[in-house]
């Protein structure tokens, strides 16, 4: 027994792979660090007071745009221009580099506008109740009702992983001229969703485990891997830049892992002693991740 505590406490060390490095400390946000995005050499955080921040990738405060009066939801950056959403109903775009309103593309919605993003140089917005917008150039070209809510999604072409509270439904958008759809499975799970390499990630619905299937249809979305993967409620998940077979998890434990998703096997975990909100990939071996009270901070990861 006393050979087996050993163990485990020697499993609980944190790996030399992570370093926990800059954090930010100046001009942070009031509450919670809700949404994190990573592009062109700087970092976009969305708190829960409505405000859009940006950073180096140092965490060295460079803007602020007093964006919605509540939730930032989600962020997405297509070409020069920011775009973000919130529970006010509205879509916003913001200019990149001068971080100016560039216009409201949607408006006094009756519904929270829950996630915003885009893929193939399309712009794609959804609602709680279950619409899918869709924007070419900023124009809206078409909409989808997915007659169920919508709590995060991916987009892989022309298919659309819609993750809920208890299943993940596949549906794939047909183009002009009808702008017709049709389902293409369900499978067990739940949000957060994310694209790892070439394999799309959520969680099962204990919220604590992470399920890991293919991308395609001739592949019928088949499970690849169950990896038993926290203690308590995983909240966030994203690939590491650069080596994207890697994907680094994090929630209520507070503790960072990262998993080889060629073996499904962890390589590596810290106790960043926070609570984790969101995490996003940086530039190559660098993960942002946040957490309330503003909370800011940059992992570097040196895995072999």
């Amino acid at each position: 027994m006393a050979w087996r505590a050993k163990q485990r406490a020697a499993a609980l060390v944190d790996s030399p792979y992570f370093k926990l490095n800059a954090t930010a400390k100046e001009s942070k946000h009031d509450n919670d660090v809700v949404v994190l995005l990573y592009n062109d050499g700087y970092l976009v955080s969305g708190g829960d007071e409505g405000k859009i921040k940006i950073w180096t990738q140092d965490l060295d405060h460079v803007a602020t745009i007093d964006a919605h009066p509540v939730n930032v939801y989600s962020l997405a950056v297509l070409g020069d221009t920011l775009y973000s959403c919130s529970n006010d109903g509205t879509l916003k775009a913001w200019n990149w580099g001068t971080w100016d309103l560039k216009k409201t593309i949607l408006e006094k919605q009756q519904n929270d506008i829950i996630k915003v993003y885009t893929d193939d140089d399309k712009l794609y917005a959804s609602n709680d109740q279950g619409e899918l917008f869709v924007f070419e150039d900023e124009q809206l070209t078409a909409s989808y009702y997915l007659h169920e809510d919508i709590a995060d999604l991916l987009i892989i072409g022309s298919l659309v992983f819609n993750a809920r509270n208890v299943d993940v439904s596949v549906t794939e958008m047909m183009g002009p001229p009808r702008y017709t759809y049709m389902s293409r499975g369900a499978m067990i799970g739940r949000f957060p969703i994310r694209r790892v390499g070439q394999y799309v990630c959520f969680l099962d619905r204990s919220a604590r485990n992470i399920f890991v299937h293919m991308t395609s249809k001739e592949d019928k979305f088949k499970r690849v891997y169950h990896i038993k993967a926290h203690d308590m409620t995983i909240s966030a998940m994203a690939a590491l830049p650069g080596q994207e077979h890697i994907m680094v998890s994090g929630g209520f434990d507070r503790i960072i892992k990262a998993w080889d998703l060629n073996t499904s096997k962890n390589i590596g975990r810290i106790d960043v002693g926070v609570c984790i909100n969101d995490i996003c990939g940086g530039e190559n071996g660098q993960v942002y991740i946040s957490s309330n009270e503003g909370y800011l901070a940059r992992l570097d990861c040196t895995f072999p």
